[in-house]
């Protein structure tokens, strides 16, 4: 994957995270905020997990095409 796709699924994840959290606050049901606010967070590690392994590798595929 390359950085540009890397960074829109991160974006993505940290969107459905925060509608999965605002869907928690509308809901009556004790369960069903529960289930909202851990997928919620699942979202945000997978992000986050993303976000590091975009630190760690270097972007190749960007240099060459600087001159397009």
């Amino acid at each position: 994957m390359d950085r540009k796709a890397l960074r829109a699924k991160i974006a993505e994840l940290r969107d459905a995270a925060e509608q999965a959290r605002a869907l928690a606050v509308d809901l009556t049901a004790p369960e069903a905020e529960q289930g909202f606010l851990e997928l919620a967070r699942k979202l945000e590690d997978e992000a986050s997990a993303l976000e590091r392994q975009a630190a760690k590798k270097p972007d190749k595929t960007d240099k060459g095409r600087e001159g397009k």
